[in-house]
Parts: C-alpha cells; sequence; structure tokens
C-alpha cells in the first residue's frame, strides 16, 4: 500500500473521549487508594469503574490512532483495529468529494461532525455484506456508497485518481502484449 489516510471521525471520537475515560479511571483509583477503609465496600464497584475507564482509554486510543484508509495499486483498505475490508478498484464507480450531511442529510446530529469532510466512493459491489461493514463502520455506509472522512480528503482523491490511472495504463500494456 502506498500511502495511509487517517480516519477522521474516529480520531475526533478520542479527542472527545479521552478526558471522561482519564477522569473515570483516576477517579477510581484514586478512591480507592486515598480512603481504603471508607471505600471498602464499593471496591468491587470501583475496580469495574476503573476497568471501565481503562477499557475506553485503550479502545479509544486503538481507534484514533490505528483505524486508516490505505490506497494500493488495485485496492483501497479501510483498517480499524479488529477489522479490515479490502475494496478492488474496479468495484468504485465514482468518487466524489462531499460533507457527511451533504452525503448522509439528517443522520448527523453534531454540527462539527456534519461538516466533516469525507471522499464519497460509489459503489458497484461490495467485497463483503453490508450489514457486516455497517456493524463495523456504522453510519459512513449507505445504500450503494460508502463514506471515508480522512484527514486528508484532496490528497485521497488525488491518490485514487492516480491509482485508477495506473491500472488502466496496466490492463492497456496487458491487452497491447496479447495482441
Amino acid at each position: 500500500m502506498k500511502k495511509r489516510f487517517a480516519l477522521a471521525i474516529y480520531m475526533r471520537y478520542w479527542r472527545s473521549w479521552r478526558g471522561v475515560s482519564l477522569v473515570t479511571l483516576g477517579l477510581a483509583l484514586a478512591l480507592m487508594l486515598l480512603a481504603p477503609d471508607a471505600m471498602h465496600a464499593y471496591r468491587e464497584l470501583l475496580w469495574l469503574v476503573a476497568g471501565l475507564g481503562a477499557l475506553t482509554l485503550v479502545l479509544g486510543f486503538a481507534m484514533g490512532h490505528l483505524a486508516f484508509v490505505s490506497i494500493g495499486s488495485d485496492a483501497i483498505i479501510v483498517q480499524l483495529p479488529l477489522w479490515r475490508m479490502r475494496l478492488a478498484l474496479d468495484c468504485i464507480y465514482a468518487t466524489r468529494l462531499v460533507t457527511l450531511e451533504g452525503a448522509a442529510p439528517g443522520i448527523w446530529k453534531d454540527h462539527e461532525l456534519s461538516v466533516m469532510p469525507a471522499v464519497l466512493l460509489d459503489l458497484h459491489v461490495w467485497p463483503q455484506p453490508q450489514r457486516v461493514a455497517r456493524f463495523w463502520l456504522g453510519r459512513l455506509v449507505q445504500s450503494n456508497t460508502l463514506l471515508l472522512p480522512v484527514e486528508d480528503t484532496m490528497g485521497m482523491r488525488r491518490a485514487l485518481d492516480a491509482a485508477a490511472l495506473e491500472q488502466a495504463e496496466a490492463r492497456r500494456q496487458r491487452s497491447g502484449a496479447r495482441s
């Protein structure tokens, strides 16, 4: 794969939730360590709260830093920490630059999310069942389109166009060699 583009929506979620998870984890651990006798009856609950804070912190960090889109010579890879989708360039009908609200009106409640730029991929076919992609990517999966809100939308669009041109040139060379 040539270049990685970070999925900006997951980085935004990480920035939004890291404070909550740190406060939850820190408060639970502080209550257990600073007042062990007074909190003895709530020890199991505090361990549960600390564990949930730590889990939110780790998963949020992973989603924010390990979720990316990579463009190769013949495919696009959408990589999340626990899931990967390889999308052949032949499956893509067209690409457009849009905002999330422009592509899927009424779905995005938060104004900051609704104005986030994205690359919209119109697809001929899905490489995996659409319900599986919707489970992992949520509202980014529409009926025949996939929204990719990456940090560098223009760069991704240029990389997609360059990969499509390379693929078309390679096809022409193969068909010319056969003749």
